[in-house]
């Protein structure tokens, strides 16, 4: 797992930018239950961090495979911050009041500002080794995290996950 104080630092920053905004994108909100893979080959999927009743860490997910893949997003947008997290980049992309952040990449290839499309690559996924790459996703909504990213992806990938449903 990757620094969770940098993750919080970030949500903070997160937190703050999307206040007093009022718009919440109804389309993307359609979109609950349909989003396809980020990278096309995984190995594990599951839920980032741990995690007590009541819950106030973010949570996201981490998706395991086998190499340095491509990632793509999973949902439209611009891109809100391009930051360095430990050793990885962490791209995070902002759908009127909807924020994805993709964790653990040796490069991106965009910059704040740009727009990219669902499907569209973010960059190559970082490994520590030749055979552990780990992507992590984290989606908030405004000043709250979502606890339940996985219920956004397709049937197909909750079922890959450890956590099903």
């Amino acid at each position: 797992m990757r620094d969770y104080i940098n993750y919080i630092v970030i949500f903070f920053f997160i937190q703050t930018s999307a206040l007093g905004q009022s718009h919440v994108d109804s389309d993307f909100i359609k979109t609950k239950g349909t989003w396809l893979f980020p990278v096309d080959k995984i190995v594990k999927i599951d839920t980032m961090g741990p995690c007590y009743y009541p819950c106030d860490l973010p949570r996201g997910l981490t998706i395991e495979t086998d190499s340095n893949r491509i990632v793509r997003s999973v949902q439209p947008g611009q891109v809100a911050i391009v930051t360095f997290i430990g050793d990885a980049y962490a791209v995070i992309v902002r759908n009127n009041d909807y924020f994805i952040t993709y964790s653990g990449l040796k490069s991106t290839l965009h910059k704040k500002g740009d727009y990219i499309k669902a499907g569209q690559e973010i960059g190559i996924l970082a490994g520590d080794n030749d055979s552990f790459y780990e992507l992590e996703l984290f989606l908030s909504y405004g000043d709250k995290e979502d606890h339940r990213i996985q219920d956004w992806f397709s049937e197909d990938f909750r079922r890959k996950a450890r956590f099903g449903k």
